[in-house]
């Protein structure tokens, strides 16, 4: 759009055009994110993949890790049993992103975005509290879960992938309590991105616009790679036995990730005037977050996991990310910058 604007400013002689920003910007916010960023003064610490006026940049200010050539750090591994589908799930955390990895046996990951297969992956995701949150979710023939999960990851071939959340752990309601329930119902989240508007010519009145945050999107997230989708949140390697996921992490309610702090607030309802004031929703610490994982075959349980016996195993220590005052980031030319290159070098 840069390269496009420029040569029409050319094209009606005009003196020239500069870039509105060059490099993403940490510190920036909107309306749409900015009273979810808790507490205001530590936003600058991280970087909200998830607002728009944070990645306008050609150059990327991104953190240093790399999905496919780090560490990550084993948060389970299943007991060996040659009829497990699920061998180990691994996280890793960085100033944008909860990164998950699933290890599968087989190639069963290539199924997964096979849209003939009826091959569905399931994580229940506890993000505090583990009281908090539903111990069932809608998966026949699963046992109770350990704890409550405030969110339910669920990928399939023929579904495609989403993010669900509790009814009362939604930025969609809003609601931030997560109480303790046994109903397996997680809902999509969809936030509100445009407000009712009225013409102030002839009346007409333009509805709201909401977002479909749930719905994540498949393509490979590694920016060395020649098929590197900045938008996408998960992707099978190419052996089908690795399944990796990254989630922004407002996407998890989390309202500061450099100081473990999740969005939790135990009033009913948030007041409010014609919005939601920065600072106004309540914040706890977390203890860290639990995954369990569970996959089926056309509705068939198949293997969950981590388990002993026939229930989920008990006493699995949670992830939780070392804290940061001082956040690392490296600089990368976004695919774009050739070309505004290319416009910029041709002006005579």
């Amino acid at each position: 759009m840069i390269a496009r604007m420029m040569k029409t400013i050319m094209k009606e002689g005009y003196a020239g055009g500069s870039i509105f920003q060059w490099a993403d910007e940490w510190a920036k916010k909107t309306w749409i994110t900015e009273p979810f960023m808790i507490p205001y003064e530590r936003h600058i610490y991280w970087h909200n993949a998830m607002d728009p006026e944070q990645n306008y940049g050609i150059l990327a200010c991104e953190p240093p890790f790399h999905p496919l050539g780090s560490e990550f750090d084993l948060v389970w591994q299943a007991d060996h049993n040659d009829q497990n589908i699920i061998s180990a799930l691994y996280a890793k955390a960085d100033a944008a992103y909860l990164y998950l990895m699933v290890e599968l046996t087989g190639q069963r990951g290539l199924e997964l975005f096979a849209k003939e297969k009826e091959l569905a992956l399931s994580i229940a995701i506890d993000t505090f509290g583990r009281q908090n949150g539903s111990n069932r979710l809608p998966l026949q023939g699963l046992p109770a879960l350990p704890s409550g999960a405030e969110f339910l990851l669920q990928i399939s071939g023929s579904g495609g992938a989403r993010l669900l959340a509790r009814p009362d752990y939604n930025r969609s309601v809003p609601k931030f309590m997560s109480n303790p329930g046994k109903d397996p119902s997680f809902i999509p989240v969809r936030p509100l991105v445009n407000r009712r508007q009225v013409s102030l010519q002839d009346g007409t009145i333009h509805p709201e616009i909401y977002a479909d945050e749930s719905k994540l999107h498949y393509g490979n997230f590694d920016p060395a790679s020649t098929d590197y989708d900045s938008l996408s949140h998960w992707f099978v390697d190419d052996s089908g036995q690795r399944l990796y996921i990254r989630l922004p992490w407002l996407l998890l309610n989390v309202g500061d990730p450099s100081s473990h702090l999740v969005l939790y607030d135990q009033r009913p309802v948030i007041p409010q005037k014609d919005r939601i004031e920065r600072n106004q929703i309540g914040f706890k610490k977390t203890e860290g977050f639990l995954f369990y994982v569970a996959v089926t075959n056309d509705g068939k349980l198949l293997d969950y996991q981590p388990r002993a016996g026939e229930d989920f195993k008990t006493g699995i220590s949670p992830y939780l990310w070392p804290g940061w005052d001082t956040p690392s980031y490296r600089t990368r030319l976004k695919q774009g910058y050739q070309q505004v290159a290319e416009t910029f070098g041709s002006i005579k």
